[in-house]
């Protein structure tokens, strides 16, 4: 799973301008013809060119990721249009899985569900050699032996779960697992992570070393990967180390800027899979900020572009200059954080009608309004309600705690709250009826901090309008920005009493991108203990709903990914917030195939293509 930045886990697109690094034309219609095509008419080749946010350079191209790379820039960006992994998602606008884009065929499950039997579609490598279960399996012994360096390692589950595996045969690869795990949970957050990789080029510890065996112990394991992941860290080779030169996916890099951040990629001729490129080369290309990006569209110089969400008063500009302008929505949601073990406001958070009072003062179809001009969808839970999809529960779909500053306000009186100069103060001590609570005594005012990520002017919009709607409740939430990795690196997972648990509430200013963990559940979000569990939530019901959601047994999928998110909802055990598309696309007409966007985020620009249209 990614967490999203604003300008670091979105997707955006297309720019033409001139750098050094790009030499050949680049003028809408691609490649500098001098036909002149009668419009509509399908162009062979061309030149596209994307435009990554601020602060969005992938540096990392080695697929089997840490977890300081585990970022829609090295994964989506780069790593998947050079190296397909196993199973592909996102069908049109449906975030589900795709068969007819993946290495694979579905999956088989025996043996009570513990046994999976994967069979490989017929691809092949750029250099002619087939992609084989050997392939399947390097990447296998890699994470195996390095779990400690995978970024999508979690203690428990995947690698930890797979008890041994074999190859019978050249198409074939069947995993044994500890348990018997619900079918669509290992497919969409297991399976979905297997990237084949080149066994007969990469399997050596050393340049000169020997090829094709040091895998296969867990010691040769080790030393493979401590070579390839120190080959990935040399960002100047990546286009002349012969590492990296032998793909199974659609496009080879041709030339790549460290930094700049930019990247450009020419078809690899030897694809195998059903669609070919049309382009003769596209590139993603750094921008220093939405400014100059919006400067470059502005020109005219952009076959496919964004527009800042600050800027979308100017839609109708673009739009007469002859751009589409489209919403990507994501696979994502949005909330705000809670730090249930700060030892001074843990215990305030600790109370439902608390929480509940803070969603009641969040007032999502406003922010919808005001910011993002009607473009954003609110969410009320953990699964997303941006994309019609086949996961959320009904009960999600509605607000069960809709905007009241009057109910907000009489649901801390209720317990034994009293405005003083217009803030809550607890009133009366305890934890019986009518009183504030385990652990807040008698004086403490609601007075919270909450931090946000600076040079958003959504967020700190969005923000602007809960402090002043939460004052009407008499919470009085004080406001201050810090820069995205201040967010996310200084305030997290933490433990009553230590240095870095004393704040309040974090808004980091994106959403949770559900990739290349597609199945919208909570292990890595809201368990006890969980990696990305920012609040230190902790549910012991919560914890057993989840964990229901991975393995087999009473109850349909459906039915249990109902049961925990509408449990996790009631609790209210986060601030949901309005989700924006990923981005507002703009589109010139002589670009199409870019429609719809895929809502994972993984890109598919192979079909893309030129027309003769204006």
């Amino acid at each position: 799973m990614n967490m999203l930045a604003r300008g670091s886990g979105t997707w955006v697109v297309a720019v033409c301008v001139s750098t050094g690094l790009l030499v050949a034309a680049c003028t809408g219609g691609g490649d500098g013809q001098t036909n002149n095509p009668s419009p509509g008419q399908r162009l062979s080749g061309g030149d596209a060119t994307m435009a990554m946010p601020p602060s969005n350079s992938p540096d990392y191209i080695f697929p089997v990721d840490d977890s300081s790379h585990t970022t829609t820039a090295d994964i989506q960006m780069l790593q998947y249009l050079l190296w397909r992994p196993l199973y592909w998602f996102g069908t049109g606008s449906s975030p589900t899985i795709n068969y007819k884009l993946s290495l694979a065929q579905p999956p088989t499950f025996s043996d009570g569900g513990r046994t999976v039997t994967i069979r490989l579609n017929k691809y092949e490598w750029s250099d002619g050699k087939p992609v084989t279960s050997r392939d399947v399996a390097f990447w296998q012994r890699l994470v195996m032996a390095n779990q400690d360096n995978y970024g999508g390692s979690v203690p428990g589950a995947y690698p930890d779960n797979v008890t041994s595996f074999q190859t019978p045969n050249a198409s074939t690869i069947v995993m044994h697992f500890n348990k018997a795990y619900d079918e669509r949970w290992l497919l969409y957050n297991e399976l979905s992570q297997i990237t084949p990789l080149p066994t007969h080029v990469w399997d050596k510890t050393s340049d000169s070393g020997p090829i094709g065996k040091a895998d296969l112990t867990v010691h040769g394991a080790i030393a493979v990967y401590n070579y390839l992941a120190g080959q990935s860290r040399d960002l100047g080779t990546y286009t002349s180390n012969p590492l990296w030169q032998v793909v199974d996916g659609p496009w080879k890099l041709s030339q790549f800027s460290a930094s700049t951040g930019t990247l450009s990629f020419v078809p690899n001729k030897g694809y195998s899979g059903p669609v070919k490129p049309t382009l003769s080369r596209f590139t993603e290309l750094g921008f220093t900020s939405d400014e100059a990006e919006l400067n470059a569209v502005a020109s005219g110089s952009v076959d496919l572009g964004y527009l800042p969400f600050s800027s979308l008063p100017q839609q109708s500009r673009f739009a007469s200059q002859g751009y589409r302008v489209v919403d990507w929505p994501g696979w994502d949601v949005r909330w705000f954080d809670p730090n249930y073990n700060n030892p001074k406001t843990g215990p305030i958070f600790r109370q439902l009608y608390v929480r509940q009072a803070l969603e009641h003062v969040m007032d999502e179809q406003g922010v919808i309004k005001a910011v993002y001009d009607g473009r954003a969808k609110p969410s009320f839970g953990p699964v997303p309600n941006s994309i019609p999809n086949p996961f959320i529960s009904s009960y999600a779909k509605t607000n069960p705690y809709p905007f009241s500053t009057n109910t907000a306000k009489s649901l801390l009186t209720s317990h034994g709250w009293v405005l003083q100069n217009g803030v809550a103060v607890c009133s009366k001590a305890g934890v019986g009826a009518g009183q504030c609570g385990a652990g807040i005594s008698v004086g403490t005012p609601l007075k919270l901090d909450l931090i946000y990520v600076s040079g958003e002017a959504d967020i700190q919009q969005s923000m602007s309008i809960y402090k002043s709607n939460a004052a009407k409740a008499g919470i009085d939430i004080q406001l201050s920005s810090e820069p995205f990795g201040s967010v996310v690196g200084s305030h997290g997972k933490c433990t009553a009493g230590a240095a870095n648990c004393n704040w309040d509430m974090i808004n980091w200013g994106g959403g949770w991108g559900y990739e290349p963990d597609y199945y919208p559940t909570g292990e890595l979000l809201f368990a006890t203990g969980a990696g990305s569990n920012r609040s230190n939530y902790s549910n012991t019901q919560n914890d057993a709903n989840i964990k229901a959601t991975e393995l087999a047994g009473s109850g349909s999928p459906t039915e249990k990914l109902t049961t925990y998110q509408n449990y996790l909802i009631k609790q209210a055990a986060a601030i949901w917030e309005p989700t924006p598309p990923l981005q507002v696309s703009l589109i010139k007409s002589t670009l199409q195939g870019v429609t719809p966007q895929n809502p994972t985020e993984n890109i598919t620009p192979e079909q893309w293509y030129f027309t003769g249209s204006k």
